[in-house]
């Protein structure tokens, strides 16, 4: 149910514009995937990998750089069908294209920068048996193999899904229903008026065709909140455990580069606002740096190094211990 949900997906996306059109096609054509009969891509692409897939494979690569799998879903979905059966290194491709929307291959004779705009889809089974949440099944699977089966996914990967859906096994009764849903048609005539509105909206803007692509100043102008939807979000953080990934004490004003190693949680700082406690140890630095884009894998040791050196001196000149 969860696969066949996915691939429906692609049926009720909007048509792709000409300047998206000639972006998917211009990839396709550099990775040598463009079919003689059709030689201009007119719809949305929809690639599903398999889980065998290498990182290279994903985002691209090889001596000389092609579009990986992330590039040739661009302006369409990527399906990962049992999510959890990737290989970590290859998940974790996946969280700077996600936020850039462009991939950057680094090879010694070229660097190259492809798009890969992407609607990511991904499924995954409660547990290995797939019965953990069933009250008609006995799943097999120990609290530890279900632990290990879904650590597989980081909390960075699932803080970039934006909606997490749970779905229910169907009864039989369900299936040999012959009640009728509505159409994918139906459906997408929806979601081509609403694309029409937001295509309008953004005329001025180049390469802007919809809500998903709108930069901060643009969510400042166009998607203003009052007090009553501040009031709302409010609660939702304090309330549900909606907390960023951590804190920093504001009155430090330190630098950016600094950033990163000052990262708090709101319960280790005090009244006056005040760490109550040392900074996250060098291995939670350098993936909170990294997953924030404030430092390269190779350069996150000697960031780390630079910005304790700054946050001590910034202690000591405040009196802060």
């Amino acid at each position: 149910g969860k696969t066949m949900l996915a691939q429906r997906m692609s049926s009720i996306l909007p048509d792709l514009t000409f300047e998206e059109s000639l972006e998917t096609t211009k990839v396709h054509s550099i990775a040598g995937a463009l079919s003689p009969e059709a030689p201009l891509i007119t719809k949305r692409p929809f690639r599903s990998p398999h889980h065998t897939i290498s990182a290279v494979g994903l985002s691209g690569g090889s001596s000389n750089p092609k579009p990986g799998e992330l590039s040739l879903a661009h302006n369409g979905i990527l399906f990962l069908d049992e999510l959890p059966e990737f290989r970590r290194d290859v998940l974790e491709v996946l969280r700077q294209p996600l936020e850039d929307g462009t991939v950057t291959i680094s090879r010694a004779n070229a660097t190259l920068t492809y798009p890969c705009n992407i609607m990511l889809i991904a499924s995954m089974n409660p547990c290995k048996c797939g019965f953990f949440f069933y009250f008609d099944r006995q799943c097999t699977c120990t609290p530890a193999k279900v632990h290990q089966y879904r650590q597989k996914i980081s909390g960075p990967l699932l803080d970039r899904i934006d909606i997490q859906v749970e779905v229910a096994s169907v009864k039989y009764d369900q299936l040999s229903d012959n009640t009728r849903g509505e159409t994918s048609a139906a459906i997408k005539q929806r979601v081509d008026k609403a694309r029409k509105i937001q295509l309008e909206r953004y005329a001025k803007y180049p390469d802007i065709y919809s809500n998903s692509q709108l930069t901060p100043s643009m969510i400042a102008k166009f998607c203003p909140l009052g007090e009553e939807e501040n009031a709302i979000l409010k609660t939702a953080f304090e309330n549900l455990n909606y907390r960023e990934r951590a804190m920093i004490s504001a009155h430090l004003g330190f630098c950016m580069e600094c950033y990163a190693t000052h990262f708090y949680d709101k319960d280790d700082l005090d009244e006056d606002g005040k760490p109550t406690r040392k900074p996250l140890p060098k291995e939670a630095f350098v993936d909170i740096a990294i997953d924030h884009g404030l430092a390269s894998p190779d350069t996150a040791d000697k960031t780390y190094r630079k910005a304790l050196g700054k946050m001590k001196k910034e202690l000591k000149k405040k009196d802060i211990s």
